[in-house]
């Protein structure tokens, strides 16, 4: 279920842990931030973020037992924000990344999307679940000047 429109909105999605269901959360997230007018390819930068950290949850936080909550909130401060800040949490279990010299091939490069993309990237792993808190600049940066582009 999405909720939130208009400016300095938010949205909240939440899904149960399910490998379809990370295609709703997308969706929604899509839509949200397009009404905020980001330029295109950041906002698929975002998505690409935002679906290693909910593919996560999805994949590794109930391992093992039933399937539970993954909950999207995404938020701006206002219309003009230089910042979406996105949070996907899970009730699940904390499972430490994979070693890079045990990954499976192919696998593993979640996180490291997440951070190439975002201005920070902060992960909570407490009782119960995950949360995991990525800001992102609402323009790209270009990273050899430090400044935003378009």
């Amino acid at each position: 279920m999405a909720v939130g429109d208009g400016a300095g909105a938010v949205l909240r999605v939440e899904v149960t842990a399910h490998v379809q269901d990370v295609g709703v959360v997308r969706a929604a997230l899509r839509a949200w931030l397009t009404a905020r007018h980001l330029p295109p390819q950041r906002v698929e930068d975002i998505l690409l973020a935002v679906d290693e950290a909910v593919t996560n949850s999805v994949e590794h936080a109930y391992r093992g037992g039933t399937p539970g909550p993954v909950v999207l909130t995404a938020m701006t401060g206002s219309a003009d924000s230089s910042v979406v800040r996105v949070a996907v949490a899970d009730r699940g279990q904390w499972r430490p990344p994979v070693p890079p010299d045990r990954a499976v091939p192919a696998r593993g490069r979640g996180l490291a999307i997440i951070q190439a993309i975002a201005a920070q990237v902060r992960i909570d792993h407490g009782t119960p679940g995950t949360t995991t808190t990525i800001d992102f600049a609402t323009h790209p940066v270009d990273v050899e000047c430090g400044t935003a582009v378009g």
